[in-house]
């Protein structure tokens, strides 16, 4: 809660950001893409389509974003009290939760307008979900501790997320992709997730499970990882932020 207050603070539209945001993105990069590069739904009304990839890459650059600078945002607090470390990312994470329950809210009434029918394999944006925020709960973890000690480390996250945008179909569809680039989609968790995303509420088809079963081990590897990570240097963290 106290992120979400000093996220919105002193701002004019307060959770109007969480479309703000995407809506920019949206009329930017869908412009150019539809008129310049005859990108298209693949069967699936564009907007909705577009909308549906903003939801999950929002939610995970801005989790990603506001977890790796989150211990050092919160040295005060850090370098005071004795708590486990990565609960101050893991409350990043749960802040920018709120965000994505918006977005989604949003792609529902897409869906309805659009004309976007929901079938029974809806329920699979379930482990979709949990993908997301286990995901990103563990590398936001591990990004929060190795900011601490080297600050580049939150620079090349920004460069990264401005690539990842387009290497990942967030705006297009994988069928615009040249065949030799097919793996790319396959290894790339953010891109599974939006696959299956769209796969289970907008296709009517259930998201390959054997991908999502394998990213999910990662994920929950990555968890482990940065839990282990923290507890070993926890001890060292207040005197570096």
């Amino acid at each position: 809660m106290r992120d979400i207050r000093v996220q919105y603070r002193q701002s004019f539209f307060d959770l109007g950001w969480s479309l703000i945001t995407p809506v920019i993105t949206l009329a930017g990069f869908g412009f150019v893409l539809t008129q310049a590069f005859d990108v298209d739904g693949d069967g699936i009304p564009y907007l909705t389509f577009a909308w549906s990839g903003l939801v999950v890459w929002t939610f995970v650059a801005t989790a990603l974003t506001r977890g790796a600078g989150s211990l050092v945002g919160a040295a005060n607090v850090v370098r005071k009290a004795s708590f486990p470390r990565e609960v101050v990312p893991l409350a990043a994470v749960l802040a920018s939760s709120l965000d994505a329950a918006i977005g989604l809210a949003v792609l529902g009434v897409l869906m309805l307008v659009q004309s976007v029918d929901l079938s029974t394999t809806a329920v699979a944006v379930v482990p979709v979900a949990l993908l997301m925020v286990v995901w990103t709960s563990g590398l936001a973890i591990c990004l929060a501790v190795a900011t601490s000690f080297v600050r580049d480390v939150q620079h090349g996250l920004a460069v990264l997320l401005r690539i990842g945008i387009f290497v990942t179909p967030v705006m297009y569809p994988v069928s615009a992709l040249p065949p030799q680039f097919g793996w790319v989609v396959r290894v790339n968790p953010v891109a599974v997730m939006i696959e299956s995303l769209r796969s289970a509420l907008l296709r009517g088809q259930w998201p390959n499970w054997a991908l999502l079963g394998i990213h999910s081990v990662g994920a929950v590897a990555i968890l482990a990882l940065g839990l282990a990570y923290t507890r070993r240097v926890e001890g060292r963290i207040a005197d570096v932020v």
